[in-house]
């Protein structure tokens, strides 16, 4: 299992994101070895520019996601 740090997160959802970066986190979710946990979550929500992102953003992470307690 790999914890996707929001830092990776963000360059992953840049349409200009880091390639390497990119590649890594689409291979982690591929494989269903992705996890987060809350902290993540907020911080990739916080970056929503309306509502419309938020609720995409929020059914994305919680719905592939298995979270880290």
């Amino acid at each position: 299992m790999f914890l996707i740090d929001s830092s990776a997160w963000i360059e992953y959802l840049r349409p200009n994101g880091a390639a390497k970066v990119k590649r890594r986190v689409r291979e982690v979710l591929e494989k269903d070895e992705a996890v987060t946990c809350g902290i993540v979550v907020v911080q990739i929500l916080r970056c929503a520019k309306d509502d419309r992102m938020f609720k995409t953003l929020k059914e994305t992470l919680l719905s592939q996601l298995l979270f880290c307690m």
